[in-house]
């Protein structure tokens, strides 16, 4: 079974190729070299489907997961990533050139390798992929991988590459089209990490830099017979355009040769491939930099947070939780929380029994200034019978008595009342009054991941260049509802901070607690502390909310690397891509409700948006292990501590020298004033400088005008800033 390489988000083979004709082509016989070697692999396989029109189309990146592991039975390797270097046909073309005949072309030829044993260790990407190469005839073009030590090419490009980084594809000339009124020459490198086009005039200013795995989507189009250039005796005559995860416009645009393309086009695919943690590029850049120091994996320390928030505390009516420090009793959850003192480590575990995923009620922030907290968790299984469990609805009474101030315990189920009220056939459901008395219940009306797939999917649409009228672009942003939802989210977290601003605690919780609780949950955060309005803070808040309590990010964003350990500790099933129906991006959506509050008060938060830009690039880029994998436990499982470096390192390291420090900061204490205009369908806008950013990053030198002009436009500067400078 093929494996989509694409971003759900964004659609690939649809668009006008949908339909096409497709012409099935079949190499005549497999390409052999004979092999004698132990190498410790026992498959490669690879196929292809790539849809190609005369006019504009897109590329149906279609991928069989590369196994770098092993297991017994004889071996393959698949012809399609050998087919660019050894001059095979990769793209079929319409016998008559007039015809507007769309061609399609598959290839599944194997070669035959040595049975190996089942019990040994899978091969690095570098090593398979000289494997790969190695079955190559001896007239094909040599492409041949030395060692990781050495370039692959000849040279580099001026812009520094990173540690372990090697450059696998360099073509001295392209055509660069990104930008529409001017075309420039320019050199292109691809690496096992990135792929950098740079300008032959000036090289080290003006590179445009994408990291591979984040393409999600490939078009490729004919360049018109009149404007086709010539290189090396090849014309450049197709166009290719790259589109990035979360991206509606191309991050990279270029005209080459067809067997360039070819190439280019295989690699993508190949550095795609699913692999495990050891093997990941994440791995090999920690490695390479060993030596270097590496204190982001210690930004969230849980001692400290709790210290800060006065837990630990003598007369707090709160305590440190240890039962889950083996991910025995919630795997999903971290191994240290927070819980009312009354309660005892059974009530725990029998509530934690009565809950989605076993996410019992746990402390996420108490205020400073009253006895009011916020606790999270899944949805209860109450199932259409109305089962009970007494210790859950002891520990939510428990919750309640930590606060003498208020009479009332606020539950948020972030769901829509019917589809909380579906989920009861399903064994689930939401808390009745009867059986949880002193509590209140309220729906925040959010949609699931599947409506906000759904809705991304539109927005990116709705945000392509067109060249129809503002009628057409408000009438499909419109239709796609990605503002109005980002609304009910914002709307969800600004009912917990009114709670609090009453002293009131509140209970969180949607159907199992990773995806809109971790957004609810933040943003109200965000708001109530100063102190995760901060460059450290923000990250402390990122790791606490998101990445301690389980936001499945290796789901919700596809992600290539995948555990080398199964929960009980023994070896993994050979990695497979995430299924469609996982991914949505929640994450993303929680960065452009943080982006609304920053130009809400553009004086509150200490990071720019450039930050929150590169934040998101990295959720995709695989360079570090912060956003890998779905849980605490996988994650210290795999070593990713020990073994690959975190995102904070980098962020955290000299920021205002790189634009990620808001030029207005001044710290506000207390809460933000988000006010209902602030929330109004008027007040909301698109993230374009983050979705439209095509292959123009943000400069850090213009940070301070993005700042400025936020600040002039803000509710606040209009009211003077009375109401919270």
């Amino acid at each position: 079974m093929s494996s989509p390489l694409s971003d759900p988000l964004g659609v690939i083979g649809g668009g006008s190729d949908a339909g096409a004709e497709v012409v099935p082509h079949t190499l005549s016989a497999p390409v052999v070299r004979p092999v004698h070697t132990a190498a410790l692999v026992n498959s490669l396989s690879g196929s292809l489907d790539y849809t190609a029109a005369q006019s504009s189309s897109y590329a149906s990146l279609s991928v069989a997961p590369i196994a770098l592991g092993v297991s017994a039975g004889s071996s393959a390797i698949g012809a399609s990533f050998a087919s660019s270097q050894l001059g095979l046909p990769l793209f079929g073309r319409s016998s008559s050139p007039s015809a507007p005949v769309e061609s399609a072309l598959r290839l599944s030829s194997t070669l035959d390798l040595p049975s190996l044993p089942a019990t040994a260790s899978p091969l690095p990407l570098a090593q398979a992929l000289a494997l790969a190469l190695a079955l190559a005839p001896a007239s094909a073009p040599s492409f041949s991988l030395p060692p990781s030590a050495s370039p692959i090419v000849a040279g580099g490009p001026s812009t520094p590459l990173l540690a372990a980084e090697r450059v696998l594809l360099h073509e001295a000339l392209v055509i660069d089209t990104s930008n529409s009124h001017a075309s420039r020459n320019c050199a292109l490198y691809v690496t096992n990490h990135r792929i950098i086009l740079e300008s032959h005039a000036q090289p080290e200013l003006s590179a445009h830099v994408l990291n591979v795995i984040a393409v999600s989507r490939v078009r490729r189009a004919h360049v018109e017979r009149s404007r086709v250039r010539q290189h090396g005796g090849q014309p450049l005559e197709i166009q290719i355009s790259l589109i990035c995860r979360m991206g509606a416009r191309p991050a990279l645009r270029i005209e080459a040769s067809e067997s360039l393309v070819n190439r280019l086009y295989e690699l993508i695919r190949f550095l795609r491939t699913q692999c495990t943690v050891p093997h990941s590029f994440a791995c090999e850049y920690a490695a390479a930099l060993q030596g270097s120091g590496d204190e982001g994996w210690g930004v969230y320390d849980y001692g400290a947070e709790f210290h800060r928030q006065g837990l630990l505390n003598p007369l707090s009516c709160w305590r440190v939780c240890e039962s889950n420090r083996n991910y025995t009793l919630c795997p999903s959850y971290p191994p240290s929380l927070v819980v009312p003192k009354a309660i005892s480590d059974q009530a725990v575990a029998a509530s934690a029994a009565f809950r989605s995923s076993r996410r019992f009620p746990a402390l996420c922030w108490k205020d400073p200034c009253s006895f009011a907290s916020i606790t999270r968790a899944g949805q209860p299984l109450v199932g259409i019978k109305g089962q009970r469990s007494r210790e859950d609805e002891a520990l939510l009474s428990a919750l309640l008595d930590t606060n003498p101030e208020s009479e009332t315990l606020a539950i948020i189920d972030c769901r829509p009342r019917l589809n909380a009220e579906a989920n009861m056939i399903n064994g689930k459901g939401y808390e009745n009054a009867a059986n949880y008395p002193r509590t209140a219940l309220r729906f925040m009306d959010i949609q699931n991941i599947h409506v906000m797939r759904d809705s991304m999917r539109r927005l990116l649409g709705a945000l392509e260049a067109r060249e129809e009228g503002a009628g057409e672009w408000l009438k499909d942003l419109a239709a796609s509802g990605w503002l109005e939802h980002v609304q009910a989210v914002l709307r969800g977290s600004r009912a917990v901070v009114d709670h609090i601003a009453e002293h009131r605690s509140v209970l969180v919780h949607c159907s199992d607690g990773w995806d809109r609780t971790s957004q609810i949950t933040a943003l109200a955060q965000l708001q109530l502390d100063p102190y995760y309005r901060t460059l450290r803070g923000f990250a402390v808040l990122v790791e606490k909310e998101w990445l301690s309590f389980g936001h499945c990010f290796a789901q919700r964003y596809g992600s290539h690397v995948h555990s080398a350990h199964q929960s009980d500790g023994s070896p993994s099933n050979p990695p497979a891509p995430v299924p469609e129906d996982q991914q949505s991006p929640v994450f993303v959506q929680f960065v452009d409700a943080v982006w609304h509050l920053t130009l809400s008060f553009p004086r509150a938060f200490e990071f720019s948006q450039l930050f929150l830009a590169k934040v998101l690039e990295h959720v995709f880029s695989g360079r570090y292990g912060t956003f890998l994998l779905d849980t605490h436990a996988a994650r210290h499982q795999n070593g990713l501590p020990q073994r690959t470096r975190s995102l904070w390192s980098d962020l955290l390291d000299a920021p205002a020298e790189r634009g990620l420090v808001n030029p207005w900061y001044a710290p506000v204490q207390g809460t933000l004033p988000l006010s209902a205009s602030d929330l109004s369908g008027c007040a909301l806008e698109v993230f374009k400088a983050y979705y439209c950013r095509g292959p123009w990053a943000v400069d850090p030198r213009d940070v301070r005008a993005m700042a400025e002009e936020s600040l002039s436009r803000s509710p606040c500067a209009a009211r003077g800033g009375s109401s919270w400078d």
